[in-house]
């Protein structure tokens, strides 16, 4: 055959069979020469709160309309508050964990990604820590029916690790009471964390830290709401 003759006939199927197994023979050598880059592992990341809150307290998807005794209640605590769905910025509205340079350079990390939605996370510690504390009797969500006093609106602002010259976990947001009978904010916790890390400290790391320090902001919450009804 001519090198530049067409292949026509009944040896196109045998020569298609002799380049796939070929290609196939080349792939298995040069992944085990380690030419081929090894797939990489995902890995998911999730944030916790410590205890379990009464069910009749609190529902992640409903709690009940509050009765009007329990509007009223504001004797150890504000009665049945409504807490609005977290206000995520753009940049950390998503499943993929965000690695900050130094400057204007971020990187969404593929492998490693957060285990659900992370305003939904923080909207549920935000209503388990109101009621575990005492500072409401129990809690609504944004869409469910009732009427309440008092509301509480939470922004998340920036979540993310910063791997420049001085590796960080940094978390910036706001947790706010609004009282509509008097029309003003009774109380506004603004955060602003900046957790170092150890040099050797990861993606892991990061999240412990950001997990601890949400428990911790939510508590100092939690504290400034209680106060008002003692």
């Amino acid at each position: 055959m001519r090198p530049m003759e067409w292949i026509t006939g009944p040896e196109v199927p045998r020569v298609c069979l002799l380049l796939a197994v070929a290609a196939v023979t080349v792939a298995i050598l040069l992944a085990g020469c380690g030419i081929l880059p090894a797939e990489r592992e995902s890995y998911y990341y999730v944030l916790e709160y410590p205890e379990r809150v009464e069910e009749a307290a609190f529902s992640e998807e409903h709690t009940p309309e509050p009765t009007e005794a329990a509007r009223d209640t504001e004797a150890s605590a504000l009665g049945v508050v409504r807490v609005y769905e977290t206000a995520v910025a753009e940049l950390y509205d998503r499943r993929q964990i965000v690695r900050r340079l130094d400057g204007p350079v971020v990187q969404l990390l593929s492998d490693d990604m957060w285990g659900a939605d992370i305003g939904r996370w923080i909207n549920t510690f935000v209503r388990k820590e109101l009621v575990r504390s005492g500072a409401v009797a129990a809690t609504i969500g944004e869409y469910d029916s009732g009427r309440t006093r008092y509301d509480v609106f939470v922004s998340l602002d920036r979540i993310e690790f910063y791997d420049g010259e001085e590796r960080q976990a940094r978390l910036d947001m706001s947790l706010r009471l609004y009282d509509r009978e008097r029309d003003e904010w009774r109380v506004q916790h603004e955060v602003r964390r900046r957790q170092p890390m150890g040099e050797g400290e990861r993606v892991q790391a990061f999240v412990e830290y950001i997990n601890a320090i949400l428990l911790e902001e939510l508590e100092g919450f939690s504290s400034a709401v209680r106060a008002l009804g003692e």
